[in-house]
Formats: structure tokens, C-alpha cells, sequence
């Protein structure tokens, strides 16, 4: 009358005696209530951990933004890293690359595309970190004097320190 058990396993078990599903990362909504679980949890079941991290520009006195390179649709800015939520006040240079406004339909799915392979190859001893990415959800995150230049879209990079000899040998430092 029930039928059988499906493939590959017990019959599921009902009533009370039955688990309740373990929670996943999608049972979690970040941008409402950081590390608390939409429907109430025990803290012992969370299955992670959040830790905020603040990403800014670094501006000179002039309040101009310090620029570390261009190219065909983006320019790439020295910024900071800052731990929010730590017993230490780590603080380190980042670059954040955004895409400068007025380029092409192309060059916005290049500059996309990038993003998604960087977000693939994480991990790779030869291949720069990616610490995050997308649009600024404040319209104070771009500076004054940069924002009628660029778009609000972004790259948080590792920032590293590399010679043309270091490149062309293949080593990489990450700057300190």
C-alpha cells in the first residue's frame, strides 16, 4: 500500500521519531540577520560562521583616490581591508578594480566573465585571490572623486607586490 523504499536506502522514517533535516547555507539570509538562521535554530546546529569584513578606498589628502593601474574598461584602486568583528584590528591593502563607465556592451560581458572565472579558479597558488565582488550597496562606497568615472561594479583583489623579473619567473608575493 505505501510502496517500496526508494532506491538506495531505508524507508524514511515519520512521526516522532524522525530527524529533523540538517540546516543548509541556504536556510540562511545574511543580509537581514548575519549568522542567525531564518527559522530558529539551536546556536550548536549553525553550520558556519560569519565574520565581517569592511572594504574602502584609500584616498589621499587631496580626498583623490590612489590609482594603481587602467586598462581597456577597467581601473584598478589601492583600497583597504578591515576586520570588523575580531579581537585584533587586522587592516591590509587590497585593490578594488571597477569597470569605468561609457565602455562597450562587450567589454561589460568581459569584465563579467572575468569576474566568473576568477570566481572559479580560486585556490590556484598562480592565480590572484578574489575577496570579493559586485555592486556597491551604498552609494557612498565609491569616492566623490572618482564616481562620475567609473560604474558601480567591482573586483576586491589581493593586492600583491611583483616585479617584471618575479613575473617572468612565475613567483609571486603577497604584499605585506
Amino acid at each position: 500500500p505505501g510502496g517500496a523504499p526508494p532506491r538506495g536506502g531505508p524507508p524514511p522514517v515519520s512521526g516522532p521519531y524522525a530527524a529533523a533535516p540538517a540546516p543548509t547555507f541556504e536556510d540562511y539570509d545574511d543580509r537581514t540577520s548575519p549568522g542567525m538562521p531564518v527559522a530558529p535554530l539551536a546556536p550548536a546546529t549553525t553550520p558556519y560562521v560569519t565574520r565581517s569584513r569592511i572594504y574602502a578606498f584609500v584616498v589621499d589628502e587631496q580626498g583623490q583616490c590612489i590609482e594603481l593601474g587602467s586598462g581597456r574598461f577597467a581601473k584598478a584602486y589601492l583600497g583597504e581591508e578591515r576586520w570588523v568583528e575580531s579581537k585584533t584590528t587586522l587592516r591590509r591593502p587590497i585593490a578594488i578594480k571597477v569597470m569605468q563607465k561609457g565602455v562597450s556592451a562587450e567589454d561589460q560581458m568581459r569584465f563579467q566573465m572575468e569576474k566568473e572565472i576568477l570566481e572559479r579558479v580560486q585556490g590556484h597558488p598562480n592565480i590572484i585571490e578574489l575577496l570579493g565582488s559586485g555592486e556597491g550597496d551604498s552609494a557612498g562606497f565609491i569616492p566623490p572623486s572618482i564616481r562620475d568615472k567609473v560604474e558601480n561594479d567591482f573586483m576586491i583583489l589581493e593586492l600583491l607586490d611583483m616585479s617584471l623579473e618575479e613575473r617572468l619567473k612565475g613567483a609571486r608575493q603577497k604584499r605585506r
